[in-house]
């Protein structure tokens, strides 16, 4: 995480380190990016960068984590307009994410995450105190999401279910991003999976 120090900073000055760390990011791999290009863009001295974050992981994953929270505001957005439905506001929450990390300004840097994503770095947002929401039941979810709609008994089966809809998710917008040319197909079929989730496989009994 960040120091205090860089959270003191000017809001302009944060922004421009940001800016610029996303774009260097955005051209090369993580093992490749430079902080001197990064401060470079910036205009900081190298002491003063050590002076905001530990080192260079420290600070792609505090963007990783910006990403990580907007996410989440955003579930909680679509989850007030959806009455609950925590399946249909997944649905819209993977459109919106779709379309940020394929159009939106920063699309290249997202493109460039999932294409080098490893293990390590799926392991390191999961123990990020940050993106525990994502992997939890945290209260302020809680009070957003339509129990009554499902089948949830428990907790620890909100949880699990949670969980489930965070790897269809990510890992069909993963697949999305890597194979742009297959980009509307995987829509389809992320849209399909969640209408399994909805409806269940097995036929209903009526039509036995």
């Amino acid at each position: 995480m960040p120091t205090k120090t860089f959270y003191n900073l000017p809001e302009e000055k944060k922004k421009t380190l940001l800016q610029a760390a996303i774009n260097e990011f955005s051209k090369k791999s993580y093992d490749d990016a430079s902080i001197n290009q990064m401060i470079q863009e910036s205009d900081i001295s190298r002491g003063s960068f050590y002076m905001y974050f530990h080192d260079k992981e420290d600070l792609y994953f505090y963007l990783l984590g910006k990403f990580w929270r907007q996410s989440f505001r955003k579930l909680r957005t679509f989850l007030k307009e959806n009455d609950g439905d925590l399946l249909q506001s997944f649905e819209d929450l993977y459109d919106s994410m779709i379309h940020l990390c394929s159009k939106g300004k920063n699309a290249a840097f997202f493109k460039n995450v999932f294409l080098n994503l490893r293990y390590t770095t799926e392991k390191k947002l999961s123990l990020d105190p940050s993106c525990q929401k994502w992997h939890s039941k945290p209260p302020i979810l809680l009070d957003d999401i339509d129990l009554d709609q499902y089948d949830i008994k428990t907790d620890e089966e909100l949880r699990d279910c949670i969980h489930l809809l965070i790897m269809i998710t990510m890992g069909s917008i993963a697949y999305g991003l890597t194979n742009p040319d297959k980009m509307e197909e995987e829509k389809r079929v992320y849209h399909r999976r969640i209408y399994y989730l909805k409806y269940g496989l097995y036929k209903r009994k009526e039509n036995l």
